[in-house]
Formats: structure tokens, C-alpha cells, sequence
């Protein structure tokens, strides 16, 4: 017969079992926890920034020419894009209109001429001539007229003439007297004519009389238009698409000044690029340049910005402004310029901050708080302290600071 088991006693086994679980887990060690932060070295390492461009092939010298007079073009030796040697005929034009300009410029100097001589040669001239001639007439005439009544006069106190005589005789002495004061104030104007300022005012006109003659000459010495330096014939700058075909033809008539084509070197050559509001801060002048790409082969040439725009090139309306470039390149190898044509691309390299021993740290170990920036420093015995720097620069990984020196083992918590 099978024995009865006791309910209560079955129950007891398993609270007991609980309960001492229990004392065991809450007097168990806790395990260590997960680390709170982890240890970084700051480091010493050249640091540097810089901006990628892409610009393009310019010419170094360029220029436009024009016009030197009013005329008719008599004959065109260039087309767009050829390369023309230093010398070579470019334009001839017709020389009509100049011609008849030049004629008039020396009649007006053989004119000049003659009345500066004139005035030169003014004592020796007809009218000094003829005037000191009535002076010396007329001082002789009152020399005999004053004679002639003191003679009377002397008859006249004897008794042997009138009165009237004497009377008239004085009349003409006046008369003789007045056209000798005439003659006087005659001959002193016209000596003075040729030593005061009618011979300054002769002289003047004379000499602006040469220069405009000379200017004529060597005006005209200018109609047939050649290349001032070896370059490529380009569209004039600014013009329509078909401005140069409209002007610089055979048979078109031009007026002085105006654009006929450019001229730009292709030997000596620098690249334009154009930049930000936010760039052209970076910028300066004579700053080191990368320049590489296709253009260049496996050449990277080093040049320097040489201008950089105060105003911005035009824009579309509502666009961000940009702002022209120019690096200038040296003299390249005669290999590279052989491959080089106006217009192609090529990369622009600026370094714009260099530091090549700069303190280094991971920016996630930079700390701000009420305005400061610092770092947690590891101290002895595992404590932290906190160290004011300063962030002179950062990219999307480190910070580069000071305050601290390389080396120094900082603390960065991974909640960060």
C-alpha cells in the first residue's frame, strides 16, 4: 500500500530554494561596468587647407586694336584664331581723308613760319622801314619849320615883317610838332611788335603748327596696322558674335578709334578662374598656386595670384557674385606651350592655411561650455582636468588647438 505524500511539506522545498538564490545574487560582486570614456593623444602634425578651382587658359598680353584715323579698309590679312608674327601686316587703310589733312597742317605751318620769321627779322622789315622813314621826314620838316620862325621872329622885332607871318609860322611849327609826336608813337609800336608779346604769341602758334604737322605724319605713317608681338587674332573683346566680320572687311569705312581685332599672346599665357564672396577673403595677391590638369600633362606648374577683382563680374540677377582670378604661370617649357591652347581648363590648387607642426586632437575631445573651449587632460591617479584652448582651425574629423603641448593624453567620452 503506497505511502501518502505530504502536500505541504512539497511546497516548502521550492520557497526555500528562492530565497537562498536571492541572498546569493544580492551578496554576489558586481560586475565591472562598461567604460565611460576613452584616452586620445594629442598630436603633433602639419595641418593645411586650401581651395580647388577650375579655371581656364588666358592670354597674358592681350590687346585691341584700332582705328589710328577715319578711312576706308584697303586690304585684310588675318582671319579669327590665326597666329600672326610680331611685324606682320594686319590692315591697310585708305590714307584720302588724311592726305588732304596733312596738305591743310602744312600751309598752316609754311604760314606760321613766314609770320614768326617776320617778326624775327622785324627791324630790317617794309613797315619799320617805312615808318622810321616818316619819322625822320617829319623831324626834319619841324627842324625847318622852327628855323624858319625863329628867323621871322627876329625880322619881326626890326620891323620888317607882320605879324602874321610870324603867327602862321608858329601854326605850322605845331602841325610839324604833332605829326612828329605821331611818327615817334608809330616807329615805338612797331619795334615793340617785333620783341614783346605779338612774337611770344607768333612763336606759340608756330610750334602748335609743327606738332600738329608732325602728329599728321606720323598718323598717317600708322595705315598699314601691323602685330606689336607675335600672338593669335582674336574677336574683339565685348563685341557680338559677328562685330569683327562687320568691321574689319575690305572696303568698310572705320572712324579713328574704333575696334577692328584683338591680338593675344600665346607664348606667355596665365589662368583666370573666378571665386566666392566667401573665397575671395581666403585670397591674396602673390599667394602659391598649384596648377595641373590635362592642358598641362603630368606637369603641375607653380605660379602666383597676381590680381584679384575688387568689383564682381556681372551676374545674373538674384546669383551670388563672383570674383575674377588671375594666376600668373612662368615660362613654360617649350613641350607643355606647344600643347596649350587659349580657352582649355585646368585645376588650381590654394593652399590658404598651412601650420606644418600644429597640436592635433579629434574634435569630438573639444568641450564648450559658457563660451570657453577646453579639453579634459588626464591627471595622476586616473582624474581629469579641464584646459582652456583655442580651435585655430578644424575639418570634419580634428580640431587643431593650443594650450596644450603634443603628447598630452586627453579624455573623450564616448557619449559624445
Amino acid at each position: 500500500m503506497a505511502k501518502k505524500i505530504n502536500r505541504s511539506a512539497l511546497l516548502l522545498v521550492p520557497s526555500a530554494i528562492l530565497v537562498t538564490l536571492a541572498c546569493w545574487f544580492w551578496n554576489a560582486p558586481a560586475a565591472p561596468a562598461t567604460a565611460a570614456a576613452t584616452h586620445v593623444i594629442a598630436q603633433k602634425e602639419a595641418v593645411s587647407h586650401g581651395l580647388a578651382l577650375v579655371g581656364k587658359v588666358e592670354p597674358a598680353e592681350s590687346i585691341t586694336l584700332t582705328a589710328p584715323f577715319d578711312g576706308e579698309i584697303l586690304q585684310r590679312r588675318f582671319e579669327e584664331g590665326q597666329y600672326v608674327e610680331q611685324g606682320q601686316m594686319l590692315i591697310e587703310l585708305s590714307s584720302a581723308d588724311m592726305d588732304i589733312r596733312l596738305r591743310e597742317a602744312m600751309a598752316d605751318r609754311l604760314r606760321t613760319q613766314a609770320a614768326l620769321r617776320k617778326l624775327q627779322d622785324w627791324q630790317s622789315s617794309a613797315e619799320l622801314r617805312r615808318a622810321n622813314r616818316f619819322h625822320a621826314n617829319a623831324t626834319q620838316h619841324a627842324a625847318e619849320i622852327t628855323l624858319r620862325l625863329e628867323e621871322t621872329a627876329a625880322l619881326y622885332k626890326k620891323g620888317i615883317v607882320a605879324k602874321m607871318e610870324v603867327d602862321s609860322l608858329a601854326q605850322q611849327q605845331r602841325s610839324a610838332r604833332s605829326e612828329l609826336s605821331a611818327a615817334q608813337e608809330e616807329v615805338d609800336a612797331l619795334s615793340e611788335a617785333g620783341h614783346g608779346q605779338q612774337l611770344k604769341i607768333a612763336a606759340l602758334e608756330d610750334a602748335n603748327a609743327k606738332d600738329k604737322y608732325a602728329a599728321l605724319v606720323a598718323t598717317l605713317k600708322s595705315k598699314t596696322i601691323v602685330a606689336p608681338f607675335s600672338g593669335i587674332v582674336v574677336r574683339v573683346p565685348n563685341s557680338g558674335a559677328d562685330a569683327q566680320a562687320d568691321i574689319a572687311r575690305t572696303g568698310f569705312r572705320v572712324t579713328r578709334g574704333m575696334p577692328l581685332l584683338g591680338l593675344a599672346s600665346r607664348d606667355r599665357v596665365r589662368i583666370g578662374a573666378t571665386v566666392d564672396e566667401a573665397e575671395v577673403r581666403q585670397l591674396k595677391q602673390g599667394q602659391v598656386v598649384e596648377v595641373s590638369g590635362e592642358t598641362f600633362g603630368a606637369t603641375v606648374i607653380n605660379g602666383t595670384i597676381e590680381a584679384i577683382s575688387s568689383v564682381p563680374s556681372l551676374v545674373s540677377q538674384g546669383a551670388a557674385p563672383r570674383y575674377d582670378v588671375k594666376v600668373h604661370l612662368p615660362e613654360l617649357a617649350s613641350d607643355v606651350r606647344a600643347q596649350i591652347r587659349l580657352g582649355m581648363s585646368a585645376n588650381i590648387k590654394i593652399v590658404t592655411y598651412s601650420n606644418p607642426a600644429a597640436i592635433v586632437v579629434p574634435i569630438s575631445a573639444v568641450l564648450t561650455e559658457d563660451g570657453k573651449t577646453y579639453v579634459a587632460v588626464v591627471a595622476g591617479k586616473g582624474g581629469v582636468e579641464q584646459k582652456q584652448v583655442h580651435v585655430t582651425s578644424t575639418t570634419e574629423r580634428n580640431a587643431e588647438i593650443t594650450g596644450v603641448p603634443a603628447g598630452t593624453v586627453l579624455s573623450v567620452s564616448n557619449a559624445r
